[in-house]
């Protein structure tokens, strides 16, 4: 509007960001921004019929498809949310949306019948303290008692003597 002092009512205040854009000609309210040409601004009952014709004729196009196509003929200030519910509430869109199957590979639970049949160990890299920067963890899968020992690195020989000399000996000592 051409009124620089003009205010919409409140019921129509969420106009005020757009009002320099509006033009009045023939009782008819327009909406012009460059690079787009000047188009009315239509109520959202005629935005929703017109857009809900587009969509059907146009092979159910997509929300961004149908909101270039609507911003040539009309405006209305929450184009792009309206057409985007159009768009994801369409029962002919949401029929063929392919939605993949999630393939879940089955879990299986590894049975052990005595101690020390399978027994696991980790590395964990922690933040230093001292000397030492990992943890190295070790369960037996059978008691699920676990021991753990703190190393300065993680090479093979560092790993395999905490196992020799410090992680066996509580296993063993434990009933």
């Amino acid at each position: 509007m051409s009124y620089p002092n003009f205010k919409f009512p409140p019921y129509l205040s969420h106009y005020n960001k757009i009002k320099n854009n509006l033009l009045l000609q023939d009782n008819i309210v327009y909406y012009k921004k460059a690079p787009y040409d000047q188009v009315p601004l239509l109520p959202t009952n005629c935005i929703i019929t017109m857009a809900l014709r587009i969509h059907d004729k146009y092979s159910h196009c997509g929300r961004d498809k149908l909101v270039d196509w609507v911003r040539t003929i009309a405006y209305h200030i929450n184009l792009s949310e309206l057409l985007g519910r159009i768009c994801s509430t369409c029962p002919t869109c949401l029929l063929k949306k392919s939605h993949p199957l999630k393939h879940t590979p089955p879990t299986i639970k590894i049975q052990t019948t005595y101690p020390f049949e399978l027994v696991v160990g980790d590395l964990l890299s922690m933040p230093q303290q001292g000397r030492y920067k990992y943890i190295f963890t070790v369960v037996d899968h059978y008691s699920k008692f676990a021991a753990a020992w703190p190393l300065k690195d993680k090479s093979s020989q560092t790993v395999a003597d905490a196992l020799e000399k410090h992680i066996l000996p509580t296993f063993i000592m434990r009933p």
